[in-house]
């Protein structure tokens, strides 16, 4: 008799499993069923038509029913992670992880991937505070970025596009900067820097060919192109000509006083000096200018210096001549007095 009973419980229990697994997993398109898989291998969790080797569908809004998939590890310094593994027996993997972070609120989420010698590497953080690193851990800006390259390799950043650009808005205010790649024509490209930009507005802009503009991006063929006032305490033009100290070797032909006379009549401004019309259509080489400038400095330093040699020379001789006529004046006075005595007898 007690064997019998056993038996029949047995039977309850086989029965009552068959029809918990009936109900969770079946290979019939059964609506009512959890667990759906078919022939082919795919597995279905809320759906009867699984397009994959895991297909799962939810339809909750809120709560519980929100999540698709619920990793949960109970460890807080463990990871509850899903790792893609790319071929079998190989390190050619992914790996997406989260772990609680040192607080223990929030959490960190990871992605790595394997480099070329097979070994894990960082490649994003998302960390609890919103920010997102690339190839850190431990991202202390809402984008924080290392790497181990140079600019054109894993340290880093390129922008493609139609004219791409980085927009800087400060919230409160709205002013706005953008750094952007820009093209005047199809084979004139530059790179902008602009204030609250418009299409035609850019503060500073570089171009291809390595122009700097300031306050237009049509630097033409100018280093340096400025539309405004430059303010300095201190310009060093280095010369390619040399200095004119040459004006004081002896050798120097010093034009004479009536050629430069004659010059400045005919074209009513010095010789090698840009003249007023050639400055406002050219502008003025500040360099060359100087240059030019210190040379007749120097040419009217050794016209003041003749000058002089010559003042002296006069001087020297009105001296002399004024020596003679103090003689001169004596012996006519000793004339006189002579005379004068003999008219008096």
């Amino acid at each position: 008799m007690n064997n019998l009973i056993r038996v029949c419980c047995l039977c309850c229990v086989f029965c009552l499993l068959f029809l918990v697994s009936w109900s969770q997993w079946t290979t019939t398109p059964d609506a009512s069923g959890n667990i759906y898989t078919n022939n082919s291998g795919n597995v279905g969790i809320g759906t009867t038509t699984p397009w994959s080797r895991l297909d799962i569908r939810t339809n909750g809004s809120a709560g519980t029913g929100y999540y698709g998939i619920n990793l949960q590890n109970p460890s807080t310094a463990a990871y509850s992670s899903i790792n893609l593994n790319l071929a079998s027996g190989s390190n050619s993997r992914s790996l997406i992880s989260s772990q609680q972070n040192n607080t223990g609120n929030g959490a960190y989420l990871f992605l790595q991937t394997t480099d070329a010698t097979g070994t894990m590497q960082p490649r994003m953080t998302l960390s609890d505070a919103g920010n997102v690193g690339i190839g850190l851990t431990s991202p202390v800006r809402l984008l924080d970025l290392s790497g181990t390259g140079n600019w054109s390799g894993s340290g880093g950043i390129r922008l493609q596009g139609n004219n791409p650009g980085i927009e800087i808005t400060d919230a409160p205010s709205g002013q706005r900067w953008l750094i952007a790649n820009g093209v005047v024509t199809a084979n004139d490209g530059f790179l902008g820097l602009a204030y609250n930009f418009t299409t035609s507005t850019h503060n500073i802009v570089v171009t291809k060919t390595n122009n700097v503009g300031i306050g237009t991006y049509t630097p033409g063929s100018n280093k340096l192109a400025v539309e405004g006032t430059i303010a300095a305490r201190k310009v060093i033009v280095t010369a390619t000509n040399p200095f004119p100290d040459y004006v004081f070797d002896p050798a120097y032909p010093l034009p004479s006083l009536d050629s430069v006379a004659n010059y400045i009549r005919s074209n009513r401004h010095l010789s090698e000096i840009p003249s007023a019309d050639s400055v406002a259509k050219s502008g003025l080489d500040l360099g060359g200018n100087q240059t030019a400038l210190l040379r007749k400095i120097e040419e009217l330093t050794l016209y003041a210096i003749a000058q002089k040699e010559q003042l002296g020379a006069q001087a020297k001789a009105i001296s002399e001549q004024d020596k003679k006529l103090a003689i001169q004046q004596q012996e006519i006075d000793s004339l006189k007095a002579a005379v004068k005595k003999l008219l008096e007898k």
